[in-house]
């Protein structure tokens, strides 16, 4: 499939407006999904043309709900709530994102069949190949997670 032949990030995750951190998916198949992050000047997080590095975890969490949301799709299931559950031996390379830069957020399932995964993330800078991140994300599915009952502010 071309970049265009894949529907919008914002069909794939459940993110709306600005909140879409991701431009497009560029490839995809049933271990990998590669994805286009474009720096902009209206790109949330950004200070003075700067974004933190940190906010490359979430690039790479939406690489990862994409991943999910393009099987799903092809499912017949509807997008899914995920939690980012830990990471494992993360690098960052970087001390920010600027804009004008293009970034690839790379995911590759390691493991994981229903509710809990495991993928290998790498962001790099399009422009020049650098990996400026890579680490092991494991994610779970929020509607398998047993959350405990919510408290009042007395208890």
């Amino acid at each position: 499939m071309s970049v265009a032949e894949y529907p919008p990030v914002s069909e794939l995750i459940p993110h709306a407006g600005p909140m879409v951190l991701l431009h497009s998916v560029i490839d995809h198949s049933r271990q990998r999904t590669r994805c286009r992050v474009v720096i902009g000047a209206n790109s949330p997080y950004h200070d003075d043309g700067i974004v933190p590095p940190w906010i490359g975890l979430e690039y790479l969490a939406q690489a990862i709900a994409v991943h999910g949301g393009l099987h799903g799709r092809a499912a017949g299931d509807p997008i899914r709530l995920g939690l980012l559950v830990g990471c494992r031996c993360l690098t960052i390379a970087t001390t920010n994102f600027t804009c004008g830069q293009v970034l690839e957020a790379s995911v590759a399932r390691l493991w994981g069949e229903r509710d809990l995964f495991a993928f290998r993330c790498t962001l790099t800078d399009s422009h020049n190949g650098s990996v400026l991140m890579h680490g092991d994300f494991v994610v779970a599915r929020a509607d398998a997670v047993p959350f405990p009952p919510a408290r009042s502010p007395d208890e």
